[in-house]
Formats: structure tokens, C-alpha cells, sequence
């Protein structure tokens, strides 16, 4: 029952990601590829977030999240998460892990209720 719970209030990440991607609070990679650029992948209860490397859209990024914790009643672990950094990114990549929270060189959103 809790990965069908969780894909239900995942959409719900996937559709504030979006919105956020849409007025343009923070970019996907690959924006010539994708429309609107990749932003998320979700595969069980993993959450991928992809984005351009700018401390500012970090910031909506975590204001985001921040949202989600408050509508959903779950909590993201930033603890858990981790950054990975490449290409010009690297250069600013512990500002980044700083800011987010997170753990060391891959950021995967790790998302529950209990913690």
C-alpha cells in the first residue's frame, strides 16, 4: 500500500515541480531536448530533481520542497539526500551542498512520513 500512497502524493511533487518549471522559478536540464527541460524522475519512492546551476534557483527549489512538506504532511530529508554536481556546477557545488542540506555528491529527494 505505501508505494501507492506515495505515487499519489508524488504526482503531486511532479505538478509543483512542473508549475514552478512553468513560471520560470527554476529550469530542467535539457531544455532543447525536453520541453520545459527534464526536471523530475520518480521510480518507487526516489525522487530525482534536475536543475541549471544557479544558487538562485536552488533556492526555489527548496522553497518548493518546502511547500510540499507543508501540503503533503511528509518530510524530506535533506540529511539523506545527496548533490551531484557536474560541469560547471563543480565549481560552486559546496555552496550548493551548504544550502540544500545535503549530504554529499548526488541529490535524490529521500521522502517520508516519519522522520
Amino acid at each position: 500500500m505505501s508505494p501507492i500512497l506515495f505515487n499519489i502524493v508524488g504526482v503531486m511533487l511532479s505538478i509543483l515541480v512542473t508549475r514552478a518549471t512553468e513560471r520560470e522559478q527554476f529550469r530542467g536540464l535539457v531544455p532543447h531536448l525536453v520541453e520545459g527541460g527534464l526536471s523530475t524522475l520518480q521510480c518507487a519512492d526516489d525522487t530525482i530533481l534536475f536543475k541549471e546551476n544557479d544558487l538562485a534557483q536552488a533556492r526555489n527549489l527548496k522553497l518548493v520542497l518546502s511547500a510540499f512538506e507543508k501540503l503533503s504532511g511528509l518530510k524530506i530529508n535533506f540529511h539523506k539526500s545527496e548533490l551531484f554536481c557536474f560541469g560547471e556546477a563543480k565549481k560552486m557545488h559546496r555552496n550548493l551542498y551548504r544550502y540544500l542540506d545535503a549530504k554529499k555528491e548526488l541529490f535524490l529527494s529521500h521522502i517520508s512520513g516519519s522522520q
